[in-house]
């Protein structure tokens, strides 16, 4: 299905994928170019990146942090997502949308903040900032069996959530929500990345069904046959509060060891989740509670959870910048230099 405003034209019968590259014109119009702290360089390549280390990689592309050579600053460094180009067009789509929504989407402090995009005849450069980890490990390599503390989960859900209302704001949905896709930083930011599986919303239904994202996180609809190609941005509520479950317990509660994908949708669909692992509040448990409803119609969207009791108490009890101080100064116990080397908390972006 064509997304609107999203002019994509695939060559018949052409198999050489170094003769074309068919990027919608609002990726082309910014292409190789990357503006880093209001200077712009154009022209930029491939050849302009120095490899400093990998980051993660996913199914559809690789991280790496590099040096970009263009400023003399060695210090200055970028996160750098490379997708090799295909003829397949669910793969094309999937990285051009990758790039739609980062650039249309980056200047909002709770999604990854995109420099540029790098293209040539066989592959596209996402060109982002740095972040020290994801959720996902920072929970594996601290809080097995424990979780995070509820007070640090609460500014995450805030900031998370007020990341997916800005993205449904902008008729977007990520598709793809779980820890490993919530970014964290030294000055206490929290970011959303990773937009390839996301979706156009037309009348609050998405637009497009390709890709499934991780089962583990997947809402009801979207792995029951029956609806499972009509869904709207209330599945990224479940997939939040799947997360944020996990944060707190240090277990998804649908990522039972060696489960099939079939029993784990058995379980999303026939099973409640066990409120009573939560290590919260009344008010984090019934937010929770309330983003688990398996009928899609009488869970809340994110406007509705924005005002939530735990949302509202949390944002009139300090500022947003007092609570990334906060943050700030727990995550720095645990994202110095010298751990987050030992202990491999390196972020995937993808």
């Amino acid at each position: 299905m064509k997304r609107p405003g999203f002019a994509v034209n695939f060559p018949p019968n052409n198999n050489n994928i170094s003769n074309y590259v068919g990027i919608p014109p609002e990726i082309g119009a910014i292409m190789n170019t990357i503006t880093y702290r209001g200077v712009q360089y154009f022209n930029v390549t491939e050849k302009d990146f120095l490899h400093v280390h990998d980051l993660g990689s996913g199914c559809f592309g690789n991280v790496s942090k590099v040096h970009f050579t263009r400023v003399k600053d060695e210090s200055i460094q970028l996160a750098v997502k490379l997708i090799k180009l295909t003829m397949n067009p669910a793969d094309r789509r999937n990285a051009y949308m990758d790039c739609r929504v980062i650039l249309n989407t980056h200047t909002h402090k709770n999604i990854v903040n995109c420099y540029g995009i790098v293209l040539d005849q066989q592959s596209i450069f996402i060109c982002m900032e740095v972040m020290q980890t994801c959720l996902d490990k920072l929970i594996d390599n601290y809080f097995v069996g424990i979780g995070i503390p509820e007070q640090y989960v609460r500014i995450i859900l805030v900031e998370i959530l007020c990341g997916l209302k800005y993205l449904k704001s902008c008729k977007f949905m990520h598709r793809d929500v779980k820890p490993s896709n919530m970014l964290l930083n030294w000055d206490g930011m929290v970011k959303i990345c990773d937009f390839g599986l996301s979706g156009t919303l037309l009348d609050s239904q998405v637009i497009g069904s390709d890709g499934k994202g991780d089962y583990r996180y997947l809402a009801p609809e979207r792995v029951s046959p029956s609806t499972s190609r009509r869904y709207t941005a209330r599945s990224d509520v479940w997939s939040l509060c799947v997360s944020m479950y996990q944060a707190l317990t240090s277990e998804n509660p649908f990522g039972l060891k060696n489960a099939t994908p079939f029993h784990t949708y058995d379980l999303i669909v026939n099973v409640n989740v066990d409120l009573t692992r939560i290590n919260g509040n009344d008010d984090m448990i019934n937010f929770i509670q309330s983003g688990l409803q398996k009928i899609p119609e009488n869970r809340p969207n994110c406007d509705e959870l924005w005002e939530h009791p735990l949302v509202q108490k949390a944002l009139s009890a300090k500022t947003s910048r007092e609570y990334q101080i906060e943050l700030s100064d727990w995550i720095g116990l645990f994202l110095n230099p010298i751990i987050s080397i030992k202990n491999n908390l390196r972020c995937n972006y993808v």
